[in-house]
């Protein structure tokens, strides 16, 4: 049987710590408490305001783009940035399916993928991995495939053998890891829909080896079916959709995997096998939905639209019909290469707010909130890298340096 976060044992140990814990020790700002069942949990009373703020350099150190539309620093679409050892960057241009690799000038270095269906080819959804040496792992989201490249050579490519996409490809060592959402079976319903999200590790062979398996990304399916068949679906996440997140770290005896469902700000931590270890809570980092937040998410609606429309309405309903209480907690998670834990904790108005941790016992580092229109994808040596749309949505690599302290 595959393990499944125990909900109800946590829930209940949190609720009534008297009852579950056999001792507990404070801080200053966090209780730790050790239930019956023998799994910490660490509370920090942290809240936002506690968090040293942390800033970048106002210039980038690498700035490369260009809306002449011709050349490698011509991006059709950036859907993924990942820094090198050497501080140069590796870069998916989703729309031409390419993978370009630039030096840490900016000097376009070379170019492998295509766009297409076959090997070593994309479609027009790129996802990378960390980088190793001068290997890329990146996914294809439209083919679900897996390719490798090491420097400008394709050396193989595999489908996970359930045809489940994997999201989030983590490498550690020479194991990958991911997570996988499972395909729709059967005639689903109309309405709000959250299929299981898997974590594990991606074997060679297309196999998944599933560590993991707990509720996944939320979504609301509008189906229309006509003698038992589905004949259009359209698919789209609510202004406030949860989901599920996690990283794998390496320690010196197993690897350590963080992360679980957003819906709080409480991460979880598994051993190399599944088995629940830890529990981190941070109540006083959730961030409650506001009135402002359900009318910017009804603007953004709005203006997606030319003129009211039937699917305005129905995403217009459900956004009032489902908000939380809290708004996501999380929405990226991994660690850099210092031993910090980066979670993106919100997305606003075009900026982007991080929170940081140490990897030790996730102990609240400090907070960053980036400059507008930056989206960041990696961390690497006190660099911070990511996509930069200007006023026009054109697209630009950008990498930054954190400030000194």
């Amino acid at each position: 049987m595959r393990p499944r976060l125990p909900h109800f044992v946590l829930l209940a140990c949190i609720l009534t710590v008297g009852a579950c814990s056999d001792e507990a020790t404070s801080a200053a700002l966090d209780v730790e408490v050790s239930d019956s069942a023998g799994i910490p949990v660490r509370t920090f009373a942290h809240t936002p305001g506690d968090l040293p703020s942390w800033a970048i350099e106002p210039t980038p150190v690498l700035d490369i783009g260009s809306i002449s539309g011709e050349g490698p620093t011509a991006f059709a679409r950036v859907g993924s940035v990942a820094l090198t050892a050497d501080a140069g960057v590796i870069v998916a241009d989703e729309l031409v399916g390419e993978i370009r690799t630039f030096g840490p000038d900016g000097s376009h270095l070379r170019t492998v993928g295509g766009s297409g269906e076959g090997p070593g080819e994309f479609s027009n959804s790129i996802r990378l991995t960390r980088v190793a040496g001068d290997s890329v792992y990146a996914w294809d989201g439209r083919t679900r495939r897996l390719s490798l490249f090491v420097g400008d050579t394709f050396v193989e490519g595999w489908t996970p053998v359930n045809g489940a996409a994997v999201t989030n490809p983590t490498m550690v060592g020479d194991q990958l890891y991911g997570e996988t959402t499972l395909n729709l079976t059967g005639i689903p319903e109309s309405g709000m829909n959250r299929p299981n999200a898997q974590f594990g590790r991606v074997q060679a062979d297309g196999s998944h080896e599933i560590l993991l398996d707990t509720s996944g990304h939320e979504r609301y399916l509008d189906i229309e079916t006509s003698g038992g068949s589905i004949v259009s679906i359209a698919v789209f996440q609510t202004a406030f959709a949860r989901g599920a997140f996690f990283t794998a770290l390496p320690t010196d005896s197993t690897d350590r995997l963080l992360g679980g469902p957003n819906d709080r700000y409480v991460v979880h931590e598994w051993t190399a096998d599944g088995q629940l270890s830890a529990v981190h809570r941070f109540p006083g980092l959730d961030d409650p939905v506001t009135d402002a937040d359900i009318e910017r998410a009804r603007q953004r609606i709005m203006d997606r639209f030319d003129e009211p429309s039937e699917r305005m309405r129905v995403e217009l309903e459900t956004l009032v019909g489902t908000a939380p209480e809290f708004t996501p907690a999380w929405d990226r998670i991994w660690e850099d290469d210092e031993d910090r834990l980066w979670m993106r904790h919100s997305l606003r108005d075009r900026v982007e707010e991080w929170f940081v941790f140490s990897v030790d016992d996730l102990s609240p580092l400090g907070r960053l909130t980036l400059p507008e229109g930056f989206t960041l994808m990696d961390v690497r040596d006190g660099r911070l890298a990511g996509r930069w749309l200007d006023d026009l949505d054109v697209g630009y690599v950008r990498v930054y340096r954190l400030a000194d302290d």
